[in-house]
């Protein structure tokens, strides 16, 4: 005949109590007959370990060049992956910054503070239309051809810009001016393999 024990438990917070039951119901569901079906992989834990950033180059390039302006880890921004700065952190170390730019992006005069950005647009363009300029694709150094280049407001005032907070605009691919070039990076994860043991 097997032996009754009797175990006392004296616990002081109500948190402690409801983790030993829940350590409790773990043991004796674990002691109980094995679930035929098999256990789907889990998903790998992931880790951010470096987080999504942006930056406005220092330098400056014609039409043709900003595909390969962007320092190793980083490539030519679309407007689309920087539309809301507000969720990216700002790479001072690399980008141009203004007096009062401290670690966000520098605002001023367009000539300084605007860059080359890709739009997302499905064709070779290289109209005077922003959105659909992209200097043939960012291929053409022409003074005759055009690309889309986009700055954030330094003059503010009441009203909402149409793609706020941007201020988008076009220029000449080539002959007088060089524009500098939006850079990204994704964030990245270091992913942790989730090992389950029955």
């Amino acid at each position: 005949m097997g032996q009754r024990r009797e175990i006392e438990i004296t616990v002081g917070r109500p948190s402690l109590f409801l983790l030993l039951v829940a350590v409790v119901l773990t043991a004796s569901v674990g002691t109980s007959q094995a679930d035929p079906r098999p256990v789907p992989p889990a998903a790998p834990l992931q880790l951010p370990i470096v987080p999504a950033s942006f930056y406005l180059t220092v330098d400056k390039y014609w039409g043709d060049e900003p595909l390969t302006a962007c320092a190793p880890g980083y490539h030519m921004a679309s407007l689309w992956e920087i539309a809301d700065p507000s969720s990216l952190r700002y790479d001072t170390t690399l980008g141009v910054t203004s007096a009062d730019s401290g670690s966000g992006p520098p605002t001023g005069p367009p000539q300084e503070y605007v860059g080359w950005v890709r739009t997302g647009y499905h064709s070779l363009d290289v109209s005077t239309h922003p959105g659909l300029a992209n200097c043939n694709a960012w291929t053409s150094s022409s003074g005759d051809h055009n690309g889309t280049a986009v700055g954030l407001p330094y003059f503010w005032q009441a009203g909402a810009e149409p793609l706020s907070p941007w201020v988008v605009g076009y220029t000449s691919c080539g002959g007088i001016l060089q524009w500098r070039v939006w850079c990204v990076r994704q964030v990245q994860f270091l992913f942790l393999p989730l090992v389950l043991r029955n």
